[in-house]
């Protein structure tokens, strides 16, 4: 059983926009009624029927409070006449003003009464933000410092303050001068508007004639643009003449193009033996050039591949120092080689010779050298490697 929870209705299409259900497998209880005889029973909800009205009396309310500021600006009828008083500054119609004498009853009373008012504006159901809300709490606030006015139960007794008559507009302090009402824009509208009719009138005259000036130009115009287009069809009748009186020449011309052609289509023919017997010649050509390539390639590649081995291996630097140690050191032992012979032929004992400067000079000569040595070999090594890249 399909039990209907939410259920929303097209009334024109008669289709279901909208369902919430959920599927019922139990007993259920049919409603069939009993033998009885039937009775007719007459029931009064009294707190339904004073909620209904008092939402009528507010709809009525609110009709008045929209009308009021639509016409004055404001949400009450600043030329209502009211009777009350002025209770500590404040003003009091006299409906909320207690009855005399003012006693503990006739407070408790009051107080009741704008309590229960206070709790059915509190029991509306109003939209947040609305202008029903605000109007609600407005009327709750009043109510609520009505109640906290009343004296209390020990100063009951006084005298009730002399009821007085005025506009509400003199109560509330409105002042027609500033307080702008919707109603006094439309008319300040409508008034512009009017004061604006004889301006509107003027200027659409002008322009009306203006369109018939214009009107009268261009009518003026009319046998001179017809002159104009007269010669402007005798010039295209003349051109086409003309154009008519070429036609021969243009054959004639257009034949002599066509046997040009013909004559060049006769000559580019004739050379394509000789065309056909060049270019096998450039394609053997290209052929043979090809071929050597190729070959010189195939020859050249021991040569490269040793050339990249040798630029990936480089120079070895301990190698290059190591030689040029060895330079050194045959130099320096030539050079004091030489010495003792010279000593020997002047005469000299070789033992009294003074080799001290020679042996420091031959320090420095040697780091020198292998200094230059191990540079030199790293130079080469990167000059090798960034040939092999081109």
């Amino acid at each position: 059983m399909k039990i209907y929870k939410r259920v929303v209705i097209c009334m024109a299409t008669n289709k279901t926009i909208e369902e919430d259900v959920f599927f019922y497998d139990g007993e259920i209880v049919r409603c069939l009624g009993g033998g009885s005889p039937a009775t007719t029973t007459t029931t009064i909800d009294s707190t339904y029927n004073a909620g209904m009205l008092a939402l009528s009396q507010g709809q009525q309310e609110w009709a008045g409070q929209m009308f009021n500021m639509f016409k004055y600006g404001v949400l009450y009828d600043p030329t209502e006449s009211v009777s009350g008083a002025f209770v500590n500054g404040e003003w009091v119609d006299e409906k909320d003003l207690p009855s005399e004498p003012t006693g503990s009853v006739a407070n408790a009373e009051e107080r009741t009464r704008l309590e229960n008012l206070i709790a059915l504006r509190r029991s509306y159901d109003y939209r947040p933000g609305s202008w029903g809300a605000l109007r609600g709490q407005r009327m709750i606030d009043d109510y609520q410092a009505q109640l906290d006015a009343l004296p209390a139960a020990e100063t009951a007794g006084e005298g009730r303050p002399e009821i007085i008559t005025m506009n509400r507009g003199e109560v509330e302090g409105y002042d027609p001068n500033t307080q702008a009402s919707e109603m006094d824009y439309m008319q300040n509208i409508v008034q512009a508007n009017q004061n604006m009719l004889a301006q509107q009138t003027a200027l659409e005259q002008s322009r009306m004639g203006l369109e018939s000036a214009e009107i009268e130009t261009a009518t003026g115009l009319l046998s001179e643009r017809t002159d104009l287009e007269r010669a402007r069809m005798g010039l295209e009748t003349s051109e086409i003449g003309a154009a008519t009186g070429l036609l021969p020449y243009q054959t004639d011309l257009e034949r002599a193009r066509m046997g040009l052609e013909t004559s060049q289509i006769g000559s580019a023919t004739e050379l394509l033996p000789h065309q056909t017997a060049l270019e096998r010649s450039r394609m053997g050509l290209e052929e043979t050039q090809i071929s050597d390539i190729l070959t010189g390639i195939s020859q050249k590649a021991p040569v490269r591949e040793k050339y990249y081995q040798e630029a990936l291996e480089g120079v070895d630097p301990r190698e290059a120092m190591s030689l040029a140690g060895a330079d050194v050191t045959q130099s320096f032992a030539s050079a004091e080689e030489t010495a003792r012979r010279n000593a020997a032929k002047r005469g000299l004992s070789a033992k009294k010779l003074d080799f001290s400067g020679m042996t420091t000079a031959r320090a420095k000569a040697m780091g020198f050298a292998k200094t230059e040595a191990r540079t030199g070999a790293e130079k080469e090594s990167y000059e090798r490697l960034r040939h092999a890249m081109l």
